[in-house]
């Protein structure tokens, strides 16, 4: 065949057609039974604590990684779960982890309407959560630009502190937690499984037919290099 892709074995790149990370929508709130809440988002009067952590699905393709993030409200005072926010790493910021940890706790502070805290298990967030917010927009800092942006909401002036919390504690180490940490190592354990979800529910998805369409254009290129390998051994060297 004379076809470009079979003497070549390239084809368009993938991300040309495939759904990109989300713009603006997709935030979504559930109440502590997990119950979808998210036409209730306005009304709701959030703060307290709010224990925060990211996800991401990445892959070698980097255009096809997704990253996502989850805030859990907390309560101050009996420690029940106010509500659960997640929502996307939206398309103009990088799609890392680290990108969905920074915004999952600026969210936090975007939807926080009176004095709250703020646990994450990211040490690197909860560094520039306890800068002065000059120091947070040095120019060698790479989330600089979404705390600039976040300077804006008034739950960042509603900040009372930020604490690191140990991710991925086992339910026997929990136990030996003070009734709060334990309360804020469950909220944890959720925020990461939400978060994960969320790299799912809050990013549009590709349809069967182009993961399809995909998957035979990379069975194709391996074939083909397969074809190219034994044939280049023909030549004399």
């Amino acid at each position: 065949p004379c076809d470009h892709f079979w003497t070549t074995g390239l084809f368009e790149h993938p991300c040309d057609n495939w759904p990109k990370p989300s713009v603006k929508a997709g935030v979504k709130v559930f109440d502590k039974f997990g119950s979808d809440i998210t036409p209730t988002l306005m009304d709701l009067e959030l703060g307290g604590i709010a224990v925060t952590d990211g996800s991401c699905c990445p892959s070698l393709v980097k255009e096809f990684s997704r990253a996502a993030w989850a805030a859990v409200f907390l309560d101050q005072n009996d420690l029940e779960i106010q509500a659960i926010v997640i929502g996307p790493v939206w398309r103009n910021v990088l799609q890392t982890p680290q990108a969905a940890e920074h915004i999952g706790l600026l969210a936090a502070a975007d939807f926080a309407q009176y004095e709250w805290s703020a646990r994450c298990d990211c040490t690197s967030v909860i560094n520039m959560a306890n800068m002065h917010p000059q120091q947070r927009l040095a120019s060698d800092l790479q989330y600089a630009g979404l705390w600039l942006t976040a300077r804006k909401f008034p739950g960042m002036q509603l900040l009372s502190n930020a604490s690191h919390t140990k991710a991925h504690r086992t339910a026997a180490q929990i136990q030996l937690l003070s009734t709060h940490e334990q309360a804020i190592a469950h909220a944890n354990a959720i925020a990461d499984e939400y978060a994960k979800k969320a790299v799912i529910q809050c990013h549009s998805q590709p349809t069967p037919a182009q993961v399809s369409d995909l998957n035979e254009n990379i069975e194709l290129v391996q074939t083909i290099v397969q074809v190219l390998a034994k044939t280049l051994t023909l030549f004399p060297k």
